[in-house]
């Protein structure tokens, strides 16, 4: 799980933000993902527009109020992760009908060097987000940085 722990950064990482909508979730996703390769808007719609197209395909919600939204891009050589969590969970579509309230976005690169990768990072966010203790302190992190530290130590810890 150290894996996760490369991809992700403080820049990328907000708590307790105040979104409404799975729309407005997964702008604010792409715009986070997106600034970690260039401070281009043009770059942050082409991620927002990827995540969607991938949203549309059946949601990324793995219930207990927690989502993976991903996408892949083929201008990246290695992946990106950005997390935020909600002051109040929203609708997106979760089996178990509860609203979501944490959220991990992942942009990884296409291809299939890299689709291994992909799938391992994947694997290790839905193991780690199963923690119900580990997601308890998600929700609970009142700072950008304390959710950071929260995550880092959950996925070493593992």
């Amino acid at each position: 799980m150290l894996t996760i722990t490369k991809y992700l950064t403080l820049e990328q990482t907000q708590a307790k933000l105040d979104l409404s909508s799975c729309k407005r979730v997964l702008e604010h996703l792409a715009a986070l993902l997106a600034k970690s390769i260039g401070p281009d808007q043009k770059y942050s719609d082409i991620v927002f527009e990827k995540l969607l197209k991938r949203e549309k395909l059946g949601s990324t919600a793995i219930d207990h109020g927690m989502a993976i939204p991903r996408a892949k891009d083929e201008g990246l050589t290695s992946p990106v992760i950005s997390i935020i969590t909600l002051a109040k969970g929203i609708e997106f579509e979760a089996e178990d009908k509860k609203p979501v309230d944490i959220f991990v976005g992942l942009l990884v690169p296409e291809g299939a060097a890299h689709q291994q990768l992909a799938l391992t990072l994947v694997s290790d966010l839905t193991s780690i987000l199963h923690n119900q203790s580990f997601c308890r302190d998600l929700r609970e992190a009142e700072s950008d940085k304390k959710l950071y530290n929260t995550f880092l130590l959950g996925a070493v810890m593992g």
